[in-house]
């Protein structure tokens, strides 16, 4: 079954600039999409004002969405440089995601 995670992130006004991830994340992406860990990813969805901005990642699986979280450095260390960002700049996020599959809620009490 597919688990799909959404970053929805919302900034102040169109003077600051959401985030631009390196080519490293971007590249594991696609590595990802080719081994079948993730089935789609869109990375730049706008709002019609342009203050609001929606990543989605839809997952082969919830153990591939752990693995992704938990255990892959390269998106760990873009998704810590991303908060850092969003922090200096005033941009909010929220991350959606459906309900915790049993690998996931065991990662989560384990950190």
């Amino acid at each position: 079954m597919s688990y799909t995670v959404r970053l929805v992130q919302s900034r102040p006004n169109t003077g600051v600039e959401f985030y631009a991830p390196g080519s490293a994340p971007l590249d594991r992406l696609e590595e990802w999409k080719t081994a079948s860990k993730i089935i789609s990813h869109s990375l730049d969805n706008l709002s019609a004002d342009e203050l609001t901005k929606t990543s989605s990642i839809e997952f082969a699986a919830g153990d591939n969405c752990a693995e992704y979280m938990f255990d892959d450095e390269i998106f760990n260390d873009a998704s810590q440089t991303r908060k850092e960002y969003n922090t200096v700049n005033g941009i909010s996020y929220s991350l959606e995601t459906p309900e915790y599959t049993p690998v996931l809620f065991q990662k989560l009490i384990n950190v």
